[in-house]
């Protein structure tokens, strides 16, 4: 197949490198966050129709619009052609089906092109745009079909490497995923293999913590408040602990880059806005090293 040119000025890889015990081969993966695509459908009032106009404005250099700009970067990602395009929430803006399916389509052309794609729901997934908002996965069903029929906990399965995305829009992790995510982690143990976690929202860390709270405020990350339910504070401590198999973290919301040890020797990468051509081009490799 014919590789897609694609805007060199706007795209703006950074290439990164990940050691992932019981790796068998070299993966190459792109994660990208925060694209706020923002269309709406063909009978959207008037009303609604600006809205959306005023979303995908609003994320943009002056240039592109967000949703233009994900054009450009799905051209970016043709051209790579990864083993799995990994975004982590914050694709669109605008809460109406005809976003969701405009998203849809578009990733499902990915599979059928041979890329795969693993797609964390994000609070604006869940409407956080607007001023007042129901329970926010009353919008999980939009991305049923992208988020393999349960967005609060997907796995991507290589056999020798398990790619793990875990809904944390809302600063919030239930009892339900943190079961899963200890028994997963206890699967990657048995299996000698690594795990690749992904998240909407980062994980607190000494690194991060300090332009954070400058820049956002304490909410912005996930077990850095003391006020965090204890299942978050669990959570953490799981994927932080010196026995956990997650080989890496990846992330957005923060709408900058930022990469730091989420605890020694395991790094957290947080990935800039796609709206600005931002995406981390990651080789995994493997190790001959066993828990």
């Amino acid at each position: 197949m014919k590789k897609l040119s694609y805007n060199e000025s706007f795209i703006r890889p950074e290439r990164v490198e990940i050691n992932a015990k019981g790796v068998k081969r070299s993966y190459r993966f792109l994660h990208i966050s925060d694209a706020h695509v923002a269309v709406a459908s063909e009978n959207a009032s008037d009303e609604e129709r600006a809205l959306a106009e005023k979303q995908a404005k609003r994320w943009s250099l002056g240039v592109l619009t967000s949703t233009c700009a994900f054009e450009e970067m799905l051209k970016y990602v043709r051209h790579v052609h990864p083993d799995a395009l990994l975004i982590a929430g914050d694709a669109v803006d605008y809460q109406d089906e005809a976003t969701a399916d405009w998203m849809g389509e578009r990733l499902a052309a990915l599979k059928n092109e041979g890329i795969d794609t693993l797609y964390a729901f994000g609070n604006h997934e869940g409407a956080s745009y607007v001023e007042s908002i129901p329970d926010y996965r009353a919008y999980y069903y939009l991305y049923f079909a992208v988020m393999g029929g349960d967005p609060s906990f997907q796995i991507m399965d290589l056999g020798d490497l398990l790619i793990v995305s875990v809904e944390d829009s809302m600063r919030d992790i239930t009892e339900s995923q943190l079961e899963r995510m200890k028994a997963v982690c206890s699967l990657a143990k048995e299996r000698e293999i690594s795990i690749i976690l992904l998240l909407h929202v980062p994980i607190c860390t000494e690194e991060l913590a300090p332009s954070v709270l400058k820049i956002w405020g304490p909410s912005f990350m996930i077990g850095s408040l003391a006020e965090d339910s204890p299942t978050v504070h669990e959570f953490c401590n799981l994927i932080k602990s010196e026995d956990s198999p997650i080989a890496a973290v990846l992330a957005g919301h923060i709408h900058y880059s930022q990469k730091g040890y989420v605890s020694p020797g395991r790094m957290q990468y947080v990935s800039a806005p796609a709206f600005e051509g931002f995406v981390y081009d990651i080789t995994v490799n493997g190790e001959n090293n066993k828990y």
